[in-house]
């Protein structure tokens, strides 16, 4: 996306509201219209709001613009990091305006946008909905020599507070680019531990937009044998509950075991660990769990 085009949309999102449509209606206007839906059945008023408001118009262009690019990205390429591109690039300019003297902000902003996404279990709509002192640490643990890494955040919970519509495409469109893909597992076992490491494996499907189908509601992550003599039979999947959170399952049985309930299992993703109880069935139940967490998952349990 052009300088011109990210300037206009900053303008439009950040700018007064007056008579004109806020940016939530905007971004939901392109984002149905991204997934080819009819806007004009759909949102009769404020389409024809768009015809005659210039400002608006702009705006609502730009957001598109934004959505398409996203989109063509999820499908062009394996490891699902265009949207991130489009998302720095937006964040960047704003990031430029606060804090022009920082050393390879371009990086840092980058590094940043790419985690952002482990941080959300459901969509951004106010200042409340962002978690300061985890996106503090998510600062530190992206450029551990910062020296000031409060006065950062704030600069960046800023930027990212005033474009929060920006944020939930992005979000969304890297949490659709993920749902379904398929899941690599390594196993490892250390002092009665056993230990799988969840990755991402090829692309099989392509992203869609615009939610969720219920038909794909489920994720199958993982079904495998683990550990020596009579091995564990594991199975993991994932539930959808929102646009970037899942509820994530992983069933543990082993043949001729008697009662699979109370084993703790633990789960663990983005410096935070998780720990759950299976119930009779051997199944241990975490939630919400983002999605884009999801392909970095440690589960653990004991032998």
């Amino acid at each position: 996306m052009s300088k011109r085009g990210l300037s206009a949309l900053h303008e439009a999102l950040t700018g007064p509201l007056g008579d004109h449509l806020d940016d939530e209606i905007l971004a939901e206007l392109a984002t149905a219209e991204a997934a080819g839906e009819n806007i004009e059945a759909r949102y009769p008023s404020q389409v024809k709001h768009i015809e005659h408001c210039t400002q608006c118009a702009q705006a609502y262009s730009e957001l598109v613009e934004l959505m398409l690019l996203a989109v063509g990205g999820m499908a062009a390429t394996a490891s699902a990091v265009q949207p991130v591109e489009t998302y720095t690039a937006f964040l960047l300019q704003d990031m430029e305006a606060q804090i022009p003297s920082f050393p390879k902000l371009a990086e840092f902003v980058h590094s940043l946008a790419s985690k952002l996404p482990t941080l959300f279990v459901k969509l951004p709509s106010s200042q409340a909905d962002i978690d300061f002192d985890r996106l503090t640490t998510l600062v530190t643990e992206t450029d551990p020599s910062i020296s000031d890494t409060t006065s950062l955040a704030i600069a960046i919970t800023q930027s990212i507070q005033r474009n929060l519509s920006a944020l939930s495409i992005y979000l969304e469109g890297v949490a659709n680019s993920l749902w379904g893909r398929s899941i690599r597992v390594r196993q490892q076992i250390a002092d009665d531990w056993q230990s799988l490491f969840l990755s991402l494996g090829p692309q099989y499907r392509e992203a869609t937009l615009g939610g969720f189908d219920v038909a794909d509601s489920e994720w199958p992550l993982m079904q495998l044998q683990s550990g020596h003599g009579l091995p564990f039979q594991i199975s993991a999947w994932a539930e959808r509950i929102s646009p970037v959170a899942c509820k994530f399952y992983i069933q543990i049985d082993r043949p001729g075991l008697v009662d699979a309930a109370g084993r703790i299992i633990e789960l663990s993703y983005n410096e935070q660990t998780l720990s759950s109880q299976s119930d009779e069935s051997g199944t241990a139940v975490f939630e919400p769990v983002p999605i884009a967490a999801v392909p970095q998952v440690i589960v653990r349990f004991r032998s």
